[in-house]
């Protein structure tokens, strides 16, 4: 997909490559050059980029993880918010 980009500059390098274990992640590294020095061309660029990777990743029946946290309320909490937002709507 890079090296058909029309705004990415083929003659420079180009690196698509597992980089870390992070947290929670798998981090890939993308490594290129846009043809244009623009920040707003660039970032618009680098969106196009990051969306097209998306679509390869669905396009193989893959999918990316989101952050999410879990919170464990004792029934305690839970019946005290019960409680305030019994009161609000009253």
């Amino acid at each position: 997909m890079l090296q058909n980009h029309a705004d990415i500059e083929t003659r420079q390098t180009l690196i698509v490559s597992f980089d870390t274990y992070g947290p929670s992640s798998l981090n890939v590294l993308v490594y290129t050059f846009t043809k244009t020095v623009d920040w707003v061309k660039y970032k618009a660029v680098q969106q196009d980029v990051m969306l097209q990777i998306v679509a390869i990743v669905h396009a193989h029946g893959a999918d990316f993880a989101f952050p999410t946290t879990t919170l464990d309320m004792p029934t305690a909490a839970i019946t005290a918010l019960t409680a305030i937002d019994s009161r609000q709507q009253a």
